[in-house]
């Protein structure tokens, strides 16, 4: 279990001493943001249970899908095959939530913020962990969002919003997270 936490610990010390460290360039701290977001999108998938799944379904992949303007490109690509639970993992980017068949993870880009009530409407029956770094994300019916703390990425988990489709997330995540409940 301490690897595990370690996998969470170690990326955001990382980004941290690069998004403090004088003459680091903007675009370079945006892309080391992303890297370490990315990190934890691959890490999640390890500490979520999805609903019962067949034994046929374990052959498949967990399917991470990003949704509007992909902030990961370049970096996600890294991710493509390697394994979680002895599972693969693929990465596909989507312009639409009709387009999330088989997505166990759903990053929400920023760009999606004016249609976000709707997409978590569409989703409110299906077990797809949503994820975003949008402000307020978890407070709006979002699962986990993605917060800047001190040039620290952190994150927030809604466990209710969780919980109602089905999903159970790890105590392990819930002790590193900051704990949102909310009607929606």
């Amino acid at each position: 279990m301490r690897t595990r936490i370690l996998l969470f610990i170690l990326p955001t010390l990382a980004a941290l001493f690069l998004l403090v460290a004088p003459g680091v360039a903007a675009d370079s701290r945006t892309k080391t943001e992303y890297m370490v977001k990315a990190a934890y999108l691959y890490n999640f998938l390890d500490f979520v249970e999805w609903p019962y799944e067949p034994v046929a379904d374990i052959q498949k992949p967990y399917h991470i899908c990003i949704l509007g303007k992909n902030p990961f490109s370049g970096i996600t690509e890294k991710m493509t095959d390697k394994r979680i639970r002895h599972r693969k993992v693929a990465v596909h980017s989507i312009s639409s939530v009709e387009e999330l068949k088989e997505c166990h993870l759903l990053y929400i880009s920023s760009s999606e913020r004016d249609a976000l009530p709707q997409i978590l409407h569409a989703l409110k029956s299906k077990s797809v962990l949503t994820v975003s770094d949008m402000q307020n994300f978890v407070n709006q019916g979002g699962m986990i969002g993605f917060v800047n703390q001190s040039g620290t990425i952190r994150f927030e988990i809604n466990t209710k919003a969780a919980q109602q489709t089905g999903l159970t997330i790890s105590s392990y995540l819930l002790k590193l997270a900051r704990i949102i409940v909310t009607d929606r």
